[in-house]
């Protein structure tokens, strides 16, 4: 389907052409009934589903044939969408679903295609026969749009003296039907010559056209000059601009943050080699407590304990361990040995690879906390990595505060590979069990809510 009306000019100028050298008066066409639906089995003769674009095409291709001497039929008038040939089929709508949609494809072919010939359709609207209303033919077509020409029927329908009354002039195969017209009627007289002056206005108004036309009033294009519309590339530079900030943002904030969280995997994952024919345990955590550092697995344990502690110096160890040291963390950090700098990063990366993780250094140390709640706080004492867990929900807080204890961190000293994959189990233990904490406090609000539904 095209929307080029000058196309279709030419199409009826072909088709008034051929018909002057074939001798034929003309053709029944253009079907500018809309496309209702896939089934209709004639779709291929009519335009479109649009009742506009079908009367500007259908009156184009009018124009063009009655300007070279052919008469057409526009048709099927009216409502014959749906299906071949749809005898005694109703058809039951709103007037203005009538006007706006099946009856303005008519309409246009009318007033700007000139046509002079009309054929009715088969089917019935509202129940009485297209071909039998004198409201269509007369109230609307001649009335209403000033059509001036010939009325014919379909093929075989109806009766002479009901068609002529109506506003049909002529019958496509007037052999059927019961009833003809009789000289004797006054109104079948006054019908027949009423019908007689339309169907010689048809015939004397196509061969006028023919005459007097106009090559130069076929095509309607012109050329002019086409002014620079600014605001399109203006908009197409605003939308690229806009376009390529935001791109830049989200590379350069995920960027980073990717390339740290991969260094930091592959660096445990290294780590994780040399340590992983130790024994695994699984940190258990008490309802009211973390465990204490004895809680440990004894083959942990020896392998993060110092080669020959004591049990003083143990004790003194274990209490000074929460207090702040006597060297700034520069100082001590710089002191170490390259290895236990390479896991002291190591623990950190690790802790700061976690989703929504935060660093905050101070003097005594380093602090990792995960979307506010605390991860694992790292001191450095006498040369020996410090790391301590702190795990308390809001219960157990108040059930502390309540008592007047404070609450006991699990320390874990790191001076191997071997502690040093423990440090990571026990990062992985805390994250574990926050994610456990978000879940229940989930399960509870949504068993809060329900209840409050019931009760309702």
């Amino acid at each position: 389907m095209t929307w080029n009306t000058d196309l279709a000019r030419q199409q009826g100028s072909a088709i008034g052409v051929e018909a002057q050298a074939t001798g034929e008066a003309g053709i029944y066409a253009p079907t500018v009934n809309l496309h209702r639906h896939a089934y209709n089995t004639r779709n291929f003769e009519a335009y479109s589903e649009d009742g506009v674009l079908s009367g500007y095409m259908g009156g184009a291709m009018i124009y063009g044939a009655r300007t070279h001497g052919a008469q057409t039929s526009l048709k099927h008038f009216v409502l014959s969408e749906p299906g071949k040939n749809p005898s005694n089929y109703n058809t039951w709508l709103t007037e203005q679903n009538l006007r706006e949609n099946y009856l303005k494809a008519f309409e246009i072919a009318v007033k700007t295609g000139g046509a002079n010939f009309v054929m009715t359709a088969f089917n019935n609207v509202g129940g009485v026969k297209c071909a039998y209303s004198y409201q269509l033919l007369n109230g609307v077509l001649r009335q209403e749009w000033g059509f001036k020409g010939s009325v014919v029927t379909d093929y075989g329908v109806g009766n002479a003296d009901s068609l002529i009354r109506a506003g049909n002039d002529l019958k496509l195969n007037p052999n059927t039907g019961t009833t003809g017209l009789s000289e004797d009627s006054v109104a079948d007289v006054y019908c027949g010559v009423q019908a007689v002056k339309n169907d010689l206005y048809t015939f004397c108004n196509t061969y006028y056209s023919a005459k007097t036309y106009n090559p130069s009033m076929t095509y309607t294009m012109v050329s002019r000059d086409q002014p620079f519309i600014w605001w399109i590339p203006t908009l197409i530079g605003i939308n690229i601009v806009i376009f390529g900030i935001a791109i830049f943002l989200i590379l350069w904030m995920w960027l980073p943050r990717k390339r740290r969280k991969v260094k930091a995997v592959a660096e445990v994952a290294a780590s994780s080699d040399a340590a992983q024919n130790e024994t695994d345990y699984t940190l258990a955590f008490a309802a009211d407590a973390m465990p204490a550092v004895e809680d440990i697995p004894p083959t942990v344990a020896a392998a993060v304990a110092p080669p020959e502690p004591s049990v003083s110096d143990e004790s003194e160890e274990l209490a000074d361990f929460s207090a702040t040291s006597a060297m700034p963390l520069t100082d001590a950090y710089d002191a170490l040995p390259d290895d236990q700098k390479h896991r002291f990063e190591q623990i950190k990366l690790y802790a700061m690879s976690k989703s929504g993780a935060t660093l905050r250094e101070t003097q005594s140390g380093i602090s990792v906390k995960v979307n506010g709640k605390p991860l694992v706080k790292l001191r450095l004492r006498r040369g020996v990595i410090v790391a301590s867990f702190r795990y308390e929900t809001s219960e157990m807080k108040q059930e502390r505060k309540e008592m007047g204890t404070e609450m006991q961190d699990t320390v874990l000293k790191v001076r191997d590979d071997a502690s040093l994959a423990s440090a990571y189990r026990m990062t992985d233990k805390m994250i574990e069990l926050y994610e456990r904490e978000k879940e229940e406090a989930k399960q509870r609000r949504r068993e809060a809510r329900r209840k409050k539904w019931d009760d309702t």
